[in-house]
């Protein structure tokens, strides 16, 4: 694994994220907050932030412990899934294989 982030993602869009959480929170959308987690989680992810972005994917795991396999419009896939598997190479950045 690499230090380096995979792609530089602009400070723009780490701002635009952590609004859309500001959003999703205000709002009360559990749907909304657990894809605006994940996609910011994401975005940490490709910074480098890997003990951020597993924090901000679990936490949107959390919405979906009551349906793993709830759906939401416009993603190509399962957000249950989609985060595991951020989550997992997160913690294969740091080193942590066990979690």
């Amino acid at each position: 694994m690499s230090d380096k982030p995979q792609f530089e993602v602009p400070e723009a869009g780490r701002e635009l994220g952590e609004r859309n959480v500001g959003m999703a929170e205000a709002l009360g959308d559990p749907d909304l907050h657990s894809a605006a987690t994940m996609y910011l989680g994401v975005i940490y992810h490709e910074r480098g932030d890997f003990r951020r972005a597993i924090e901000l994917l679990r936490l949107g795991l959390d919405f979906l412990k009551e349906d793993p396999l709830r759906d939401y419009p416009g993603m190509v896939g399962l957000r249950s899934i989609f985060s595991h598997l951020w989550v997992a190479r997160s913690f294969a950045e740091l080193g942590r294989f066990p979690e």
